[in-house]
């Protein structure tokens, strides 16, 4: 079962299935803590930066590691809120007073932790991009999306591009792609970004050429980008041939 999450996550940015597959591990895995710990990480990197439903993996981890009860649960429990609250998330007010909640409970001395500046930049983050989440929506019916909100999805992306950091443009476009899957200039304006920022590792960028001309195969462009690539990373000649053919 745990493949198939897999597969599944490889394709379309799916919250709902990132939590589906922690739970599968919790339920499945029940005895094997660094397996489950081991998914969460994964999902963590799938979509725990989704600025209005990524704190549902964080806090699902949370519970996880509070409900050992462990020393060493209890250091991986501050270890997690800390990274959860260095990242602009939806709720992290409300967030940062559980968190300080749960300090007080483990601790009548606790004082506000040195990374807490950490948390205030974060914040001011949150705040910068909430004007432009009340304008946009992930479609609930890929079928129809809403071009009129396709402009901001740009402005949004552009704001994420400034920061140079991979992950978060990474999940910016996922979101905007599950929207206009389509679109072969938003595909490749993704992939020129993760080429720039994957210079180094042309593989890397790979996956993300063979899911753009799945969804646009009718794209020169995208094709003749694909064996370019492909040539770079320096991919066997059977490989190259099959994307020839397929192209």
């Amino acid at each position: 079962v745990f493949h198939l999450h897999e597969r599944a996550t490889s394709d379309y940015l799916s919250v709902n299935i990132y939590v589906d597959w922690c739970n599968s591990a919790i339920q499945f895995k029940s005895s094997d803590n660094t397996f489950i710990r081991d998914t969460f990480e994964k999902t963590i990197i799938g979509c725990g930066l989704h600025l209005t439903e990524g704190s549902r993996i964080w806090q699902m981890y949370i519970d996880f590691e509070a409900g050992l009860h462990s020393i060493e649960s209890t250091d991986k429990v501050r270890l997690i809120w800390k990274r959860r609250l260095g990242i602009p998330l939806q709720g992290m007010e409300e967030s940062y007073a559980s968190y300080i909640e749960w300090e007080k409970s483990m601790n009548d001395k606790f004082h506000t932790p040195d990374w807490a500046i950490r948390y205030t930049k974060s914040l001011e983050a949150l705040k910068i991009r909430l004007p432009l989440e009340s304008v946009i929506s992930d479609s609930l019916d890929a079928m129809s999306p809403d071009y009129s909100q396709l402009d901001k999805w740009k402005e949004y992306i552009a704001l994420e591009e400034s920061t140079k950091d991979p992950a978060r443009v990474r999940i910016i476009y996922e979101r905007a792609l599950k929207n206009y899957y389509l679109m072969i200039d938003l595909w490749l304006s993704y992939i020129k970004f993760m080429e720039k920022a994957f210079k180094n590792s042309p593989k890397t960028v790979l996956p993300l050429y063979q899911r753009a001309v799945r969804n646009c195969p009718w794209s020169y462009n995208l094709w003749i980008s694909y064996i370019r690539i492909l040539e770079k990373a320096e991919a066997p000649l059977t490989e190259l041939d099959s994307v020839y053919d397929l192209s």
